[in-house]
């Protein structure tokens, strides 16, 4: 492989103005608005509008975990009365004290999802969270009731550490997942099941979680902190085969790999490549000089890891998604469009071609495999 000084890359055409102002400021990207699906929204405050207006006993707090609280639950779907309860719930160091909205169900609530095929009535929804003053940390759905205490299925439908009406704000979503891991146990839940959006937002732009934790980790956020897994078998047995190779794919002959894609005159998305080779170098000559790009910090792993750790204040946000933008998301939509055909040149085929020879062309093809993957919504289950 061509090394990084290699003729591939044409001398940079990049004016001093905005050398100097991606080196102390960053460019911005293209923002990508965090577009909150209405309807679904919408649905849930209709359900939830009357549950604001009940009143709360502040004398009764119930602790989870805790047979008081699991006997308080079961009253209300058997007996039916109030509807919201105070609750103590403690992980690790972080202790919220929060109110819980219920909700029985007797008929379908409506959405098509792992609990509704082949209901069994009463199902339980779970709410945390507030439309007056935030939105929802947690929505979970139970279902398969045995008439006693026991649930055998639930399906987690929103989990979010954005601000939800608690008074503490700044609620983390592991905190968040954990009260929802107690309520399947508590309940003997059988299996569980979410489908992973996660997202993160890096300078006001819109990354998947799912993509970042994987190539970071090997595993998702889900499966990392969650336990959950795959319910795709397929999926699950690719990342398996895949992933410690890709963890080490060296940034410099990936980055003239990307450089050698270039072809003139094509639209926007190969002169984003294009553009992207220059800028990448600017933010990599910040890592270089502060002494993080270098040794086993050039794998792509571990580069990630630790240029893009929200500890790290010697990039700030906008570099941060630079390499985000230039490592992941401009490569991986010129991927997509050589194998859609719409790029038909003999060297564009040539280097995305699976042979012997050229295995590290091969591993590349593999990477963004697992991008296209994991851009998706991921379906995840938990079994107990």
């Amino acid at each position: 492989m061509t090394s990084i000084k290699s003729s591939n890359f044409r001398k940079s055409t990049i004016s001093s103005k905005r050398r100097n102002k991606i080196a102390n400021t960053g460019i911005m990207g293209t923002s990508i608005k965090n577009i909150t699906k209405k309807n679904a929204r919408n649905q849930i405050k209709k359900t939830i509008r009357k549950l604001d207006q009940n009143k709360i006993d502040p004398s009764a707090i119930y602790s989870a975990p805790g047979n008081r609280f699991v006997t308080r639950v079961l009253k209300y779907l058997d007996k039916g009365g109030d509807n919201q309860i105070q609750v103590k719930y403690k992980f690790n160091k972080e202790q919220v004290i929060f109110i819980l909205k219920m909700i029985r169900y007797d008929i379908g609530p409506g959405e098509n999802n792992f609990c509704n095929n082949n209901p069994v009535y009463p199902q339980l929804m779970f709410f945390i969270g507030d439309y007056k003053r935030g939105g929802i940390c947690l929505k979970q759905q139970f279902c398969g009731y045995d008439g006693k205490k026991s649930f055998t299925k639930s399906y987690i439908h929103i989990i979010s550490k954005e601000p939800c009406g608690l008074k503490k704000e700044n609620i983390s979503g592991n905190f968040i997942l954990m009260f929802a891991d107690y309520l399947n146990k508590a309940f003997s839940v059988k299996v569980s099941k979410l489908m992973d959006k996660s997202t993160i937002s890096i300078n006001s732009n819109i990354i998947s979680l799912r993509t970042s934790y994987l190539l970071k980790y090997g595993v998702t956020w889900y499966q990392k902190k969650g336990k959950f897994n795959f319910e795709n078998k397929e999926h699950a047995l690719f990342i398996e085969k895949w992933i410690n190779k890709l963890h080490e794919i060296d940034v410099e002959s990936y980055r003239t790999f990307l450089a050698s894609l270039n072809i003139d005159n094509f639209g926007p998305i190969t002169g984003n490549n294009e553009q992207c080779v220059e800028d990448l170098e600017i933010v990599l000559k910040i890592l270089r000089e502060k002494g993080i790009y270098r040794n086993s910090n050039k794998k792509l792993k571990n580069l990630l890891k630790v240029a893009m750790a929200r500890e790290n204040k010697v990039l700030n946000d906008e570099q941060k998604y630079i390499l985000w933008n230039c490592l992941i998301t401009v490569p991986n939509k010129l991927y997509n469009e050589i194998l859609k055909g719409k790029i038909f040149t003999i060297k564009a085929t040539k280097l995305l071609e699976e042979n012997k020879e050229n295995k590290e062309n091969k591993i590349y093809r593999i990477l963004h495999e697992l991008i296209n993957i994991s851009k998706g919504s991921l379906e995840m289950e938990k079994n107990y």
